[in-house]
This record gives C-alpha cells, structure tokens and sequence, in this order.
C-alpha cells in the first residue's frame, strides 16, 4: 500500500481524531488504497503533505520521499496566514489563494476543506429528515478582519428582517453543542459567509451545508461557480443587505429547498468525493513530476525569518486592520 505523510500541529490532532471516522470509509486515514499516516517520526513515503493552518510544526521532520512530491496546503485565506518565502521554498508545490507565496510550483485551487457537521461519508439516513424550521446562519462574534466585521454586521441586519424565522448560532453569540450538526440539521435553508472574499477560498462552512442537505445562501468566493452549478447554490452579498433579503424572500417563496433536492445531493456528492481533501491532495500529487526519493526535511516555519519587504507588508496589513477596527 502506499503511504503519504501528513504532517499538523500537534494543536489540531484532536480535531482530526474527532472527524477521521466520518470523512474516510473506514475511519483510518486510508482513502483509495492509499494510507496518510499522520505526523511519522520517520520512514518512507511516497509523498508529504503539510496541513498548513496559523499554527506552526511542533517540530521538524526529516523523512524520505520524491523531493518533487511535497505539497503545502495553506487552509487559511491571505489575510490571515502570510508564510516566510525560505518556508515556503522548502515546498514543490503549494496549493492555496495567496499569490505571495512561492515555491517551484502554485496551484491557486480550493484547499480541500472537509465538513465540520457530524455525518458520516456514507450516512445517508440523516439527509432525508423532514426539515421543520426555515433557516440557519453559524457566524461568531468574530471581528479579527474587516471580512469578520462585515459578515457580523450583515447578519445582524438579516436577524432583525426575519426575527424568529432566522435562528443565529457562533461562539460568542449562540453556542452549538455538543454538535454543529444540530445548527443545520432541521433547518431547510443556510446563510454560509466565508472570512473573506477569494477566487477559490471556500470551506467547510459551505460544505456542511450540503451535507446537512440544507440549500445554502453563499457569500464568499467569486468563481464559486467553477465549483457548484447555480441552482445548487444562491448568492447574496454581505454589501448588500436589501438585496440578499429579496433573494432569501424569493427563494423561500418559491420552495426552492424542496426542488433543489437533486442538486443538493449533486453537491454533497462532490464534497464526498472530488472536493474531499485527500482526493484533493492525490488528485495534485499525480500531477507533479516523479523523482528519485531522498532524505527531506520540513523544518517549522516558526523557525524562519520574514524579508524585509515581508516584514513591511505585515506590518502595513496590521496598520490598515486597525485602522478601519469597529
């Protein structure tokens, strides 16, 4: 069998023991005959991906493989996450939005975020509920951005139009526990607002949506499209309150839950199989060139210092962030 190295903060190791029995058929990190084995101490692997979050390595790993089958995987959009350029150079290639980094080779594609809602990959019973509220919205408190700012004013503008028909759930406003499945499960349709807006940057926030085959109201990536077919999906734009009320409005009166039905289950599909993240990292993986495995070390990018000119664009991105902070 095949094995690909998986490397993460040791941070976010309970997260991925809490989702690996939904999001792999057997719940062991193998995924079409190939095993990811999480952060190995050493060995040999016919690949290492990096789970590239704000949080850094815990540590250095020296592990042999094709030196050109390397893969950063950057999960956070660029205003949050800004890497040092000799980090990223360890890297062939990275995959992401953020048109700053560099390695030998940038692919600018979704990142394989996986759903965050408690359903398994081939649970199907708990998508054909009989939905008995009208609509979701799981946005926190957050204001660490002027995409996070945004998003929480918008909602509070959507709160106050549909009253009792909008129930708002996010840390610091309504928790979810002990499941995020219970914010969309009963409901027929869901706001989904990502941090910001980037060409390819969507995440789990749109992929529980049609998981929990719930119709989503999306703002986020631009050429989302590129990726799900109009009438899975409607857009509305957190600049335009009126608008995106008119859309909700419209949509609801026209049952479109209850029609998309066959679309929804198009999406979840996708989002089980092209979309998943370890398809997205083989799908990658096969395209880059084969080399003679060596020994190869990721060092953590803690471990690195930024340019000048980096250090300058950091500096200039927190100066505007809190310039314009509400």
């Amino acid at each position: 069998m095949k094995a690909i190295a998986l490397l993460m903060p040791e941070e976010y190791l309970y997260a991925h023991r809490y989702f690996r029995p939904l999001i792999t058929p057997n719940g062991d990190d193998t995924w079409m005959g190939i095993k990811f084995i999480v952060n190995p101490k050493a060995g040999n692997f016919d690949a290492v991906v990096v789970h590239q979050s704000t949080q850094s390595l815990d540590q250095s790993y020296t592990l042999c493989c094709p030196p050109t089958k390397t893969l950063l995987v950057l999960k956070e959009p660029p205003d949050i996450l800004f890497l040092p350029e000799a980090y990223t150079s360890q890297f062939y290639c990275t995959l992401g939005q953020d048109k700053r980094v560099r390695s030998k080779k940038q692919i600018f594609s979704q990142a394989g975020h996986h759903w965050f809602v408690e359903v398994g990959i081939h649970e199907t019973e708990v998508l054909n509920n009989q939905k008995t509220k009208l609509i979701s919205a799981i946005v926190s408190n957050k204001t660490d951005t002027e995409g996070h700012r945004k998003r929480l004013r918008f909602v509070q503008k959507l709160k106050e139009h549909f009253a009792d028909q909008l129930d708002w759930f996010g840390r610091g406003v309504r928790e979810l526990e002990p499941r995020k499945l219970n914010g969309l499960l009963n409901y027929k349709y869901h706001i989904v607002l990502e941090n910001g807006r980037w060409n390819d940057y969507w995440t789990e926030k749109l992929a529980d949506s049609f998981v929990a085959n719930c119709f989503p109201f999306y703002w986020g990536a631009p050429n989302i499209h590129q990726y799900f077919k109009p009438d899975q999906l409607r857009l509305i734009d957190i600049e335009n309150i009126e608008a995106s009320i008119q859309t909700i409005e419209q949509a609801i009166s026209q049952n479109l839950y209850e029609v998309s039905q066959e679309a929804i289950a198009n999406a979840r599909a996708k989002v089980f199989d092209e979309y998943h993240p370890y398809q997205t990292y083989l799908n990658i993986l096969n395209q880059l060139p084969a080399s003679m495995p060596s020994q190869v070390t990721i060092r953590p990018h803690r471990e690195f210092k930024y340019s000048f000119k980096a250090r300058c664009q950091v500096k200039l991105q927190h100066y505007s962030k809190n310039l314009f902070q509400v």
